[in-house]
This record gives structure tokens, C-alpha cells and sequence, in this order.
């Protein structure tokens, strides 16, 4: 059995989120398929060896990896410009021949958890798609897990995502709220949509707690697609100075991507910090700084996946209609403890207010429910997984 797995982010030191999904991908086609050759389209990450053991990297842009498996890493500036590039790939013609022969080989292709067929992410869903048709139409079948589907408004886009995702085997879904019906809309058939909730899950949901930690977790995306400008930034920072002087309490810093760090110092300015404003990439220790919290307010996704499938309540603001649909679909997912604000509001600074507020003094009684929705879920995601085994891999084979 050879299966090719592509991941949200090729350079997985640059975002928590797609290390963990990636790992908890390739964790459990590991557990399906013990002998299987599995291999990951990537680039070198001082990551991929300790959370992909199992798996191959398959290097895009032809890194050869160092004696540590780690590879050869550009800076800072180098990755970005790379990643950007590898986003303009907008037809199967244009894929690396590396990346063509990884497909070519395999028996499977699974599109791990992500939330990158959208307009915010337009050339990104073109190259993805590329990637996807490749497969298909060398029948080699093609599974999507852990999905955020849209917005998509895009013309030509929604286009090709309708003629490519229709032929996908099974898409399994992070949230129902609003991609499940965008899929039906592209004409997916309703027999190939499973809701699951993120794969993330897995990986933070067994760091329940044994005890309360006592402090305010801040996460906070300035880019492109988030909506987040200076105004908002200053905003959202007189909202944690206020909370955390009101109830008393420390401020963790919780960076789930590079570009995060600079954003949350200025957040932070001002607040007692409780451990380092300094990023790592590392999932298990980005766990680590979100046990010390007892409530997360966050702008950013991931940080809200963790806290609550560790039983810990999140604040979540949206500016943009790419994050309204991730919060609002999360807390469908989780129900009370997910508590969204939309910047659209005039009294929506007052609203996060209260929110934090609330969510700090109920979250003793919140976190049963949280759990057992993160439980739930990842059942989920795991039965998703084995359905590829037992029905879309079995069918091609007979």
C-alpha cells in the first residue's frame, strides 16, 4: 500500500496547527495500514521526523535532508517567498515533477486537515486542486479529511472546485454549519460527506487537566485574511488589559504561527506574562502554555481547537468572513464554552468583554461538555479514517 499525503502548510515549523494535523494524518493511516509506504509532500522541518515517524518527506523543491532528517532550512523571508510560490500552481501541468511521480506511485491520496479551498486562499485551491485531478485521473482515488470548505465565491474557482471535489471518494468535514451545504451546493454527493470535527483534536484532547491553571490565554492573526488592521489590534488589546487587571490574572502568549509573535507583544504590553512571549512550533508545547490558562480569547483557530478539546472555554474574534465561518462552525462543534464575536457589531467590544467575563466564571461547570464534545469528535475522526480502509480503499481493490 503506497499512500501520498498532502498537508495544509509544506513548511510545518511555520504553523502548530498544520504539524499536529499532519501528525495525527499520518499517526492514524500508520495504525490502518502498519507496512504501508507513506509519503508526505513537504519541506524540510526540524519537526517531521519526531511527529511523522512513519512517513517519507517528499521534498517539493529538492531540499536534501541534513544528517538530523531535518533538512536544509531557508530562512525566514526565503520560506515565505517559497510558500507563496508554491500557492500560484494553478493547473496539473504545472506540479513539480517530484511531486508528479509521488501521485503517479501511490495506491491513495489523502488531503489532510485544512481550511484551504477557499477564496482567501485562491491560488493555493488552484494548486490543490491541480494535485487532486492528477490522482483522479489516474484512478487513484482521493480522500479529504478534516475540511474547512469556503467562503467561495470566487468564479472560476467554485468552478473547478465543483468539477474536482464531486469526484473525491469521501471528504470529511471539520464543521457542518456552512461546508456541508457548500458541498451539495458544488455537487457533492451527500453519501461522500461525514462531519468529524479537526484532527487537531486528537493530539490536545488526551492533555485534559487535572487541575485549573489561572490564566488569561491571548492569540491574535494579523494577516491578509483574518481582517485584523491597527484599530482592531488596539481594540482587542484594551479588551485584554481590562480582563486581565479585572480578574486578576497573568497572560499567556499563544503564537500558533510566526507571524503571530509581533501582534501579541503589543497585545500583551502592559499585562503580567506568565511564561515566554517567544514562539515555538512544537504542538505539545503550545499545550503546555494553554494548561496554564483558564480561558483562551483568541483570533486565531487553532488556539481555540486546543483550549477546548482540553476542556479550557474560548473567546473567538472574527473580522473576516474566512473566520466567522471557522468560529461560528467550531462552536456548532463544541456548543457552549465557544463563544464567538463578530466585528461587524457596533457593542462588540463590550460583547468580547462580557464574554471573557462569563466564560471565566463557568468554566469549571463548561469543561465536562467541552470534553466530551473533543471525545466525540475524535471518535469521529477516527471512524472517518477507518471508512477509508473499509469502503473506499476495499472498493477500488475489488
Amino acid at each position: 500500500m503506497r499512500i501520498v499525503v498532502e498537508p495544509s502548510e509544506y513548511y510545518l515549523d511555520y504553523n502548530v496547527g498544520d504539524i499536529a494535523m499532519t501528525h495525527v494524518a499520518v499517526a492514524r493511516l500508520s495504525h490502518l495500514w502498519p507496512e504501508a509506504s507513506i509519503q508526505v509532500l513537504t519541506e524540510p522541518s526540524s519537526l517531521f521526523s519526531r511527529y511523522c515517524p512513519r512517513a517519507t518527506p517528499i521534498f517539493e523543491r529538492g531540499y536534501q535532508p541534513r544528517a538530523d532528517g531535518s533538512g536544509a532550512r531557508p530562512q525566514l523571508l526565503s520560506r515565505l517567498l517559497a510558500r507563496a510560490k508554491s500557492r500560484i500552481l494553478s493547473d496539473r501541468s504545472e506540479q513539480p515533477l517530484v511531486v508528479k511521480q509521488a501521485i503517479a506511485n501511490s495506491d491513495l491520496m489523502v488531503v489532510c486537515g485544512m481550511g484551504g479551498v477557499t477564496d482567501a486562499f485562491c491560488e493555493f485551491a488552484f494548486g490543490l486542486l491541480g494535485k487532486i485531478e492528477l490522482a483522479l485521473s489516474a484512478d487513484i482515488p482521493v480522500v479529504m479529511m478534516g475540511q474547512g470548505i469556503g467562503p467561495l465565491r470566487e468564479r472560476r474557482l467554485r468552478a473547478k472546485a465543483s468539477a474536482i471535489l464531486s469526484r473525491v471518494a469521501l471528504i470529511a468535514l471539520r464543521e457542518s454549519r456552512f461546508s456541508h451545504s457548500l458541498l451539495i451546493e458544488l455537487g457533492v454527493s451527500p453519501s461522500r460527506i461525514i462531519t468529524t470535527g479537526d484532527d487537531a483534536i486528537e493530539i490536545a484532547c488526551p492533555s485534559r487537566l487535572a487541575s485549573w491553571g489561572d490564566a488569561l490565554g491571548v492569540n491574535l492573526r494579523a494577516a491578509s485574511y483574518s481582517g485584523v488592521d491597527k484599530e482592531l489590534l488596539e481594540s482587542v488589546r484594551s479588551i485584554v488589559r481590562a480582563a486581565a487587571a479585572s480578574l486578576n490574572a497573568p497572560v499567556v502568549a499563544l503564537p500558533t504561527a510566526e507571524e503571530d509573535v509581533e501582534t501579541i507583544g503589543r497585545l500583551v504590553s502592559g499585562c503580567v506574562l506568565a511564561g515566554s512571549l517567544e514562539r515555538s512550533a512544537d504542538p505539545l508545547e503550545m499545550i503546555e502554555r494553554i494548561k496554564l490558562c483558564r480561558v483562551v480569547l483568541t483570533g486565531s483557530y487553532h488556539a481555540a481547537v486546543f483550549a477546548l478539546s482540553m476542556g479550557i472555554p474560548s473567546v473567538c474574534i472574527a473580522a473576516s468572513d474566512y473566520y466567522s465561518d471557522k468560529f461560528l462552525g467550531l462552536a456548532d462543534q463544541f456548543g457552549a464554552g465557544c463563544e464567538v464575536v463578530l466585528v461587524d457589531r457596533d457593542d462588540w467590544q463590550a460583547e468580547a468583554a462580557l464574554k471573557v467575563e462569563q466564560s471565566w466564571r463557568s468554566a469549571e461547570s463548561l469543561r465536562p461538555q467541552l470534553l466530551a464534545a473533543a471525545e466525540r469528535q475524535m471518535k469521529f475522526g477516527v471512524d472517518a479514517y477507518r471508512r477509508i480502509r473499509d469502503d473506499v480503499v476495499a472498493s477500488v481493490r475489488h
